[in-house]
């Protein structure tokens, strides 16, 4: 069999330690980059497009896989069994990370206007899309809000891309 590509589920905060065990295995494994601008600076960084997730490349056969489930941090390896890793279908990767180069072909802007306290924002992505909440505080990479989750306001704090100001 030759080699396919394969996802870990791993623990939140896990991923570069986890990088570095499929690494010492001598497997493959596949980071995504994108370009970030602060000013007329650009930085080119390493981030989680799927976080909770890894995405593997082995030969079930001939590489040590077993020993994945060893790592710390690896919640588990999507399988249809204890012995039959589930690969991903031919194509899916390669499709992900075209769209991920796509995606990124545009540096992304980070705001310089720091959110102003007490503007209604309303959130874009994450758990709370589509809530609108008060703004507390916020600097250019995080703003912090008061949001009304069932019946009860509570503060978050998200990253100032997530959020957009009503108008």
């Amino acid at each position: 069999m030759s080699e396919r590509w394969y996802v870990l589920h791993v623990a939140p905060g896990y991923d570069i330690l986890i990088h570095k065990w499929i690494k010492w295995f001598g497997m493959s494994y596949h980071q995504f980059h994108t370009t970030i601008t602060r000013g007329r600076r650009k930085t080119d960084i390493v981030v989680s497009a799927y976080p909770g997730y890894v995405f593997v490349k082995f030969d079930v056969d001939a590489d040590r896989w077993q020993m994945l489930h060893d790592v710390p941090g690896v919640i588990k390896l999507f399988s249809c069994g204890p012995e039959n890793p589930l690969a991903l279908p031919d194509g899916v990767m390669e499709d992900l990370m075209e769209y991920h180069d796509h995606k990124n072909a545009q540096p992304i802007k980070l705001s310089a206007t720091p959110i102003v306290a007490g503007a209604q924002l309303k959130i874009l992505n994450g758990p709370f899309t589509s809530f609108t909440g008060t703004c507390i505080n916020s600097t250019p990479d995080f703003v912090k809000m008061m949001v009304d989750v069932f019946g009860r306001t509570s503060p978050v704090t998200l990253k100032r891309n997530d959020v957009m100001e009503n108008a």
